[in-house]
């Protein structure tokens, strides 16, 4: 049922990946969103883009999955960067406190806008 409710779609590059997530990011879902995250980060880029662009709704369980591959990618000194998060996401990422934990971005070729 979850893999229904969520698309991640994985777009390989030799220095960043992406991992566009498309649908719901939640308790059901949560765990795709930690084995692709940890799959970008043994892909020895240096950097992975979350394109949360497509992302409908996202729970405190959806938050702790890409809280998981931020601390997995920082331990192999690989940098997290959140691409167009809507405002559903950015509601709970302000509301927890968890975006300045991030570089934030408008699309996957603007500057930093966080």
């Amino acid at each position: 049922m979850g893999e229904e409710q969520l698309t991640i779609d994985v777009g390989p590059g030799s220095e960043c990946v992406t991992l566009r997530l498309i649908g719901e990011v939640d308790l059901l879902t949560a765990p795709l969103v930690r084995d692709a995250g940890s799959a970008a980060t043994r892909q020895h880029a240096l950097s992975i883009r979350l394109d949360l662009s497509g992302v409908t709704f996202m729970d405190l369980a959806g938050l702790d999955a890409i809280l998981a591959t931020r601390r997995r990618a920082l331990h192999d000194g690989v940098q997290v960067h959140l691409v167009e998060p809507g405002r559903n996401v950015m509601r709970v990422l302000e509301a927890t406190g968890t975006d300045r934990l991030f570089t934030i971005t408008r699309d996957e070729t603007a500057e930093d806008v966080a």
